[in-house]
């Protein structure tokens, strides 16, 4: 990493990387650079890491034969001479054909075992695919309740105001409506006043002819 100074190093199999990186994912996700570390190492890795160890005893029970190359050679599982030759060549070491005979034989023994690892990690694979696929439709069902949950919230808010300013415009009609039948009741009682005084003149008026009657009969 970045800042982090080396301390020191050595050779390990795809099979020992794999399972580092394994307990480091658990217990927290790994970043891009040991994310594709470890979907390489889980695609190519041939054998088990318990394997890997023995395999590596045998091989380099072989005089010539060092760990580095004893881990190269369990990461590739050559079956042809050369495969092989290009591992040993990249590291100048140079075996009989009776070593290399030896070397093969190792292979073979250990070949049933790498295809039950490699169906092994198909398997887990597989599984791990589903239940991102099942976490994956999970999400996207939660947040389609959300959404919906949200819209039915936004709707029910929405119908609450128009029902509130319906409730608040509601008293002023009735105000209105009440007021009119006062004004007409109004106008009813000032009708019969203005009758009332008019009958009240039009008496007024026929009075002084009465009074003209009796002043004419006494002459």
């Amino acid at each position: 990493m970045i800042g982090n100074e080396l301390k020191e190093s050595k050779d390990v199999s795809l099979s020992e990387v794999l399972e580092i990186l394994e307990k480091r994912k658990k217990r927290s996700p790994l970043g891009y650079e040991q994310q594709t570390s470890f979907d390489y190492c889980e695609t190519f890795s041939k054998l088990s890491l318990v394997d890997i160890k023995k395999m590596i005893e045998e091989l380099k029970e072989i005089e010539k034969i060092t760990e580095k190359v004893a881990i190269k050679i369990t990461d590739f599982l050559p079956v042809k001479d050369s495969q092989l030759k290009i591992i040993l060549l990249k590291e100048r070491i140079e075996l009989s054909a009776d070593e290399i005979q030896k070397v093969f034989e190792i292979i073979l023994r250990y070949k049933e075992k790498a295809e039950e690892h490699s169906k092994k990690i198909q398997k887990r694979k597989a599984k791990e695919t589903i239940e991102k696929e099942r976490k994956a439709k999970e999400t996207i069902e939660k947040e389609k309740k959300a959404k919906e949950t949200l819209e039915k919230e936004t709707k029910a808010k929405e119908e609450k105001a128009v029902k509130k300013e319906k409730a608040v415009k509601k008293p002023k009609k009735e105000k209105k409506v009440k007021e009119k039948p006062v004004k007409k009741e109004k106008k009813a009682k000032e009708k019969p006043v203005k009758k009332e005084k008019k009958a009240k003149e039009k008496t007024v008026k026929k009075e002084p002819k009465t009074i003209k009657k009796k002043k004419s009969e006494k002459k």
